[in-house]
């Protein structure tokens, strides 16, 4: 069974408690560290269900810290008006902020980098936000 099917199945095993989180997210006028998400584990028989706040989900899951950062949260506040490239372009293009997101977007990618290399055996972390010439030139390293 691949990975697509896969899931599918997980769906429908626990469709009634996908039902249930999507009414509450219905209820969320727009995205916030209290949003439900669900985890399914599905490593062991029976498999476990979870409903946590993205805020929380550390509890269950190993999560990126930088989620929090005001910083990131405009980014996710333009992904909804713009789109994810006109927004990660904007962010990393602002005058005011646009080093300090790229140093904290490096900093969450490359983490998420980290694990996939430990976990594949990879040496090199190959994702680097793309920035314009007047982002680059404005950078301090």
């Amino acid at each position: 069974m691949d990975k697509a099917e896969r899931v599918q199945q997980l769906c429908s095993e626990h469709s009634q408690e996908l039902k249930g989180l999507a009414l509450d997210v219905c209820s969320h006028g727009r995205w916030d560290m209290n949003l439900p998400v669900a985890v399914i584990d599905a490593r062991k028989t029976p498999h476990r269900f979870h409903i946590s706040a993205v805020g929380t989900i550390g509890n269950i899951l190993r999560v990126s810290t930088t989620a929090d950062n005001p910083l990131m949260q405009q980014l996710f506040e333009l992904y909804e008006q713009q789109g994810s490239d006109a927004a990660l372009e904007h962010m990393l293009n602002d005058e005011q902020n646009g080093d300090e997101f790229a140093q904290l977007f490096t900093t969450s990618t490359c983490t998420k980098c980290r694990a996939a290399r430990r976990w594949l055996g990879s040496e090199r972390c190959s994702r680097r936000p793309r920035r314009s010439a007047r982002a680059r030139s404005r950078c301090r390293r």
